[in-house]
Parts: C-alpha cells; sequence; structure tokens
C-alpha cells in the first residue's frame, strides 16, 4: 500500500439511553495513526487526510466499558460480592448505565437488592454467569433448561444466531423466507429453521438462499462451544430435542426478552413498518422483512424483540438514525 486516503471516521457500537446502537463517529488522533501506519511500508507512503467538517478529534478511542451495556460486569461482580455502582474504574463508566444494568438484572430474576441495601445474586443469577453470552442470552438458555419440554438444544441454536445478530441478509428476505415453514410468526424461529437447514447446503447455496455464510460459520463455531459449557451447567437437562415445541422455545426466549416487549402504535404505508412503543416516548419500527410483521393495522399488538439504531447518511450527507426492532416475536399477555 503506497497510499492512505482517510475519512477519520468509523461506525462504533455505544450505548444511548440504554440501547446499543451502531452510530457513525470520527475516529481519534491515535487511530489516525494507525490508519496512517498501513502506507509507507515498502517505500515512502502518502496518507490523505479527507476529514472536512470541524469536529475535536479525542487523542485515544473511548474505552468499551464507556460505550457498551454492562449487566455481565454487574452480575460478575456481585457473585465476587462488589456492587459496580460503588466501585472507581480506571475508565469510569456511566453511574446511570450501571443502575440501569442492575434493573434489568432484577426484572430477569438474576439479582435483588436486600433491605440494607446489599445485593443478592440468586441461583439463576449464577447460571446465567457461567454461560459465555450476554446476560439476556443467558436468560433465555436458563429459562430453557426450566420448561417441561425439552427444548434446550433449540435455544442453544437461536442463542448462538442472535450472537452474531442473524445469519439471515435482510435483503434477501423473499430467498430465505423460502426456507420456513407456512406458519412462521417469529424472527426467532425462522433463525432456527434456516440454521439447520444451512447444514446442509455448500457455500454457493447459503449465498443463493439470502444466508450469510461467514455468519452462519460463526454461528456454528459459538453453538459448539455454548453445547460443552450448557452440558456443565445444566447436566441433568437433555439436549436432544424431539417433535415440533415452538411454543415452549418462545416462552423460553421471551424470558430474556421481557425489558424489551412493545405495543402497536400505527402503521407508516409508505414505508410498510409498523410502529411500536416500550413505554417510553421512543417509537421504533418494525421492518417489513420481518416474518413477524404484517400488512396495516393487522400487526401483532404486542411483540417482544431485540432494539437496535443505526446511524446513516443520507444523499445529501445529513445524519439520520433508524430506530429499530429486530428479532421479533409476537407475544399475548397469557404468556
Amino acid at each position: 500500500i503506497d497510499a492512505v486516503i482517510d475519512s477519520q471516521m468509523e461506525r462504533r457500537v455505544e450505548l444511548q439511553d440504554g440501547v446499543e446502537g451502531l452510530y457513525i463517529r470520527r475516529i481519534s488522533e491515535m487511530d489516525a495513526k494507525q490508519r496512517m501506519g498501513r502506507a509507507g511500508r515498502c517505500r515512502e507512503g502518502i496518507y490523505i487526510n479527507a476529514y472536512t467538517e470541524f469536529e475535536q478529534q479525542l487523542t485515544f478511542p473511548v474505552a468499551e466499558i464507556q460505550r457498551t451495556e454492562l449487566s455481565q460486569l454487574v452480575l460478575r461482580l456481585a457473585i465476587a460480592g462488589f456492587d459496580a455502582t460503588e466501585l472507581e474504574f480506571f475508565h469510569q463508566p456511566d453511574r446511570m448505565v450501571l443502575e440501569e444494568a442492575k434493573r434489568f438484572l432484577g426484572i430477569i430474576d438474576a439479582l435483588h437488592v436486600r433491605d440494607d441495601g446489599t445485593l443478592e445474586v440468586s441461583e439463576v443469577g449464577k447460571k446465567i454467569a457461567q454461560l459465555p453470552v450476554s446476560v439476556q442470552f443467558g436468560r433465555m438458555l436458563v429459562a430453557a433448561a426450566e420448561q417441561e419440554r425439552v427444548v434446550l438444544d433449540d435455544v442453544v441454536t437461536i442463542v448462538s444466531c442472535l450472537e452474531v445478530k442473524g445469519i439471515t441478509n435482510p435483503k434477501e428476505f423473499d430467498n430465505w423466507k423460502k426456507l420456513l415453514p407456512e406458519q412462521c410468526p417469529s424472527d426467532l424461529i425462522a433463525q432456527l429453521h434456516i440454521f439447520n437447514k444451512a447444514c446442509a447446503m455448500q457455500k454457493k447455496m447459503m449465498l443463493e438462499h439470502g444466508i450469510q455464510p461467514k455468519r452462519y460459520f460463526r454461528a456454528r463455531e459459538i453453538r459448539e462451544k455454548l453445547i460443552k459449557c450448557v452440558k456443565n451447567v445444566f447436566p441433568d437437562v437433555p439436549l436432544e430435542t424431539k417433535g415440533n415445541h415452538d411454543e415452549y422455545i418462545l416462552d423460553a426466549c421471551a424470558a430474556g426478552m421481557v425489558d424489551h416487549l412493545y405495543i402497536f402504535v400505527s402503521y407508516d404505508f409508505r414505508r410498510e413498518s409498523a410502529k411500536y412503543r416500550n413505554g417510553g416516548s421512543m417509537v421504533r419500527a418494525l421492518s417489513q422483512y420481518s416474518v413477524a410483521a404484517a400488512q396495516g393495522y393487522s400487526s401483532p399488538r404486542l411483540i417482544v424483540g431485540l432494539p437496535v439504531d443505526i446511524e446513516f447518511v443520507n444523499y445529501h450527507g445529513g445524519k439520520g438514525t433508524l430506530n429499530l426492532i429486530t428479532m421479533a416475536t409476537p407475544v399475548s399477555v397469557e404468556m
């Protein structure tokens, strides 16, 4: 590489209002020096800084602990006997983020605050902490192990797909939807079916059906490691799934998404997307590329899903943010 033209921009995972999203941000001076070093390794190089806006540049990148969700950290510190909100960190995260993590852990029955203010980790929380996945996905696995039907193996597959943000390409919705049974209203069950079908496919066939091979193989790798861990955490729970137990699978998954329950607000006919709200003022869109989506006011009244914010640059150079719900499943009050 003889020359580098650097936009000095990146897509960065950040936490805003309790939701992790992808935002467009300027890189730090240290990151810019790293990019500069890619040119001129074998001969004299050229580095062009193409950044044109006026924005103060950070000297060092923002530490990950200051821009990501911290439920797993709070839970593991509580097991060790520490309250994360009372500790001082080298890179101090926002105290509100730590408090929000404690609140969420309480909602999923992993952590409780005693009358004297000290923390008590439940048996559910201790099991979640042993699983190498995010807290909410760990809660799904614990709930699956508690089901009266054997569904743990299928939930392990779903969690593996969720860890890689799904194995399908949303833009090829019509291709991968053909792999699903006629009645499949849940994106989680869709990921399960498609993963199982992909196991018998070559890379070329995956691409033809709208499956992303890189994500599939990563999900399969996570699943293999997770199976070994699950056998240690739940030694008495069988893994083999026989028959169709979608209802029990979704019950287990909803246990990890209980904090992300959305109610139908309206339908945007121009963008063909349903609008949902989770208690606050923020309205999120359920894409038409979700198998849970329905046309018009026949959209599900209640759904659980994973919120995500994606910042983008439009044709005029302005920035906007998509507030979306992914991996959606219609639910009822009785579930």
